[in-house]
């Protein structure tokens, strides 16, 4: 029996020091690359040419076979990281003839912390006569890589996207979506549109996208510079869809870390292009952004539009945005059966005011009026008589319902939160807006608290 005590007790110690020395293996390194000291790394450059600039700096890493996303101009590489994981699961693969470190600096979080912290580390690349150093940020973002061999404005230019998804564990709990692409660049809203290429003449190649559905057309829209809160647009998105739960003009996005041409671009919603196939439609319908449109043509399908289809975009308009020029800021699809009807779907395009405006004129939410936020029925082209007579008790009727259930201020409070919690753990919140995130995210909360009170009261809830 005190054999078997001793022999019990002999395997526990050598448990317990395998698994010590697995976790010191396990910090000693992330993904494969090796942290070592400051000492240790002017012992391997010593003699060695120092290049400031290498050209084939962003051929160093890769992750899961595809290049990681690497912005030239501050040579920094963006790695997508599981942030509901403690370890870092993928394993980098390095170019031929180097070696590769990350430098010891002390940092004593793990790299789900470096996520949140925004902690940049330093990577040594060593060959045998030449060295260079890049640095390496873990984001808990998904990151999409766009590269393309054409000038992109206006007209599509060929080349590829990889799309790096730290969420999904198909492949170790880091999923790599590729594709070949035609990518155009709309350089007045700094948009992208990205058409993936057919595989065959028959056969369309379409890929779901952070849990997007299947689409072969996809849209990239840029987060606006001037919202602090990060949240505007996917706010104005969510509240679009409550109210249009029973229709399919549902427009969903996901935040994605752009990097195009080895150039970071910042914080971007990719969403599903709006087209016929997207929505469902067939072939006798058209989808078109407003600002395609004419005027004259846009008058036309509106006056075929029943009271109700006008006064739940009017109920959006107020509800999400400040500014008139907005009224262009949709897309429409329409099927026209005769001249004197027509089948009709009207959408949130861009978004790209919501709850806020132009980046040089506005510190709308400190304020704190949402009435000096209101459209007036001027703005959006509506006569006194018609919202008298056919949209002001529409209006009136559906807010009352909407505010009621899904669209009251308690659950687009627990929206905004769920967002928060989101930006936070991620480290997107620090990486776009420094340490004024939380306040940004409480002054939007007082703002829509106050915006949604003022419209009961204009409609009379």
């Amino acid at each position: 029996m005190k054999n078997k005590c001793i022999w019990l007790c002999n395997l526990m110690l050598i448990l317990a020091a395998v698994y010590i020395m697995f976790k010191i293996h396990e910090a000693s390194n992330i993904g494969g690359i090796q942290i070592v000291s400051s000492e240790k790394l002017a012992v391997l450059t010593e003699g060695k040419q120092y290049i400031e600039n290498s050209s084939n700096a962003c051929d160093f890493l890769e992750l899961q076979g595809q290049s990681v996303a690497f912005d030239a101009d501050s040579l920094t590489y963006y790695v997508t990281h599981n942030t509901d994981n403690d370890d870092f699961e993928a394993i980098f693969s390095t170019a031929k003839g180097y070696k590769v470190y990350i430098e010891d600096d002390g940092y004593d979080g793990d790299v789900d912390d470096s996520a949140y912290d925004e902690h940049i580390f330093r990577m040594w690349a060593v060959s045998g006569d030449e060295y260079t150093v890049c640095s390496v940020i873990f984001t808990g973002a998904p990151v999409m890589s766009v590269y393309t061999n054409e000038y992109m404005s206006y007209e599509y230019g060929t080349g590829n996207i990889v799309l790096f998804n730290p969420a999904d564990e198909e492949v170790n709990g880091l999923s790599v979506r590729t594709s070949a692409a035609y990518v155009k660049h709309n350089p007045n809203s700094d948009t992208y549109s990205v058409k993936l290429m057919k595989k065959s003449f028959e056969e369309e190649k379409k890929l779901s996208l952070l849990g997007l559905g299947k689409n072969n057309n996809w849209k990239l829209y840029k987060v606006s510079q001037n919202d602090g809160s990060l949240m505007r647009a996917l706010l104005a998105y969510d509240i679009w869809n409550i109210m249009n739960e029973d229709s399919g003009a549902q427009r969903q996005c996901r935040f994605v870390e752009l990097v195009v041409n080895h150039t970071y671009k910042g914080l971007y919603l990719l969403t599903p292009k709006l087209t016929r196939g997207y929505l469902g439609l067939d072939d006798n319908w058209t989808v078109e952004d407003a600002e395609d449109i004419s005027e004259t043509d846009i008058s036309s399908l509106v006056d075929k539009m029943s009271a109700s289809e006008i006064g739940r975009y009017v109920l959006f308009v107020q509800a999400v945005y400040a500014y008139s020029n907005v009224k262009d800021d949709f897309a429409i699809a329409y099927n026209s059966v005769d001249n004197d009807s027509c089948q009709w779907m009207i959408m949130p395009n861009r978004i790209e005011y919501a709850l806020g405006g132009f980046d040089n004129k506005l510190n709308y939410l400190v304020y704190g009026d949402a009435s000096r936020m209101m459209l007036t029925l001027d703005d959006m082209g509506i006569s006194r008589q018609y919202w008298d007579n056919e949209l002001s008790g529409l209006c009136a009727e559906e807010w009352t319902r909407l505010r009621q259930d899904k669209l009251s201020t308690e659950n687009i409070l627990l929206l905004m939160e769920k967002y928060k919690e989101y930006i936070v753990k991620t480290g997107l919140g620090k990486r776009c807006d420094g340490d004024w995130f939380g306040y940004h995210y409480d002054v939007l909360k007082k703002y829509m608290i106050s915006r949604m009170e003022y419209l009961d009261t204009v409609l009379g809830v």
